[in-house]
């Protein structure tokens, strides 16, 4: 599987905003510091538009699943794979 593959279908902002709309619906609060270090990558150009929306999407899924016990196990699991395939690494115990 390509790394290409990993991140299809792309996100769109208005689906990503979407998303998130319905995420503060649900009770769910973003992590701050996590928001804050994307918006300084994007200040620094360092990561495009496209490249942001996949990273919070994958920090909006895994914060998810760390709240949810039973999906909290296999996210032990997918945390490296998820490492090697978008190159960004979380630790699973500063998760709040």
């Amino acid at each position: 599987m390509t790394k290409d593959a990993v991140h299809e279908p792309l996100i769109t902002s208005k689906s990503s905003a979407k998303s998130q709309q319905n995420s503060f619906k649900d009770g769910w609060k973003p992590d701050i510091t996590s928001i804050l270090q994307l918006v300084k990558l994007l200040e620094l150009r360092e990561v495009n538009h496209i490249e942001f929306c996949k990273i919070k999407c994958v920090l909006d899924e895994i914060l998810r699943m760390h709240k949810n016990p039973e999906l909290s196990e296999i996210l032990k699991l997918l945390m490296d794979p998820t490492w090697v395939a978008t190159g960004l690494k979380v630790d699973f115990e500063t998760l709040p």
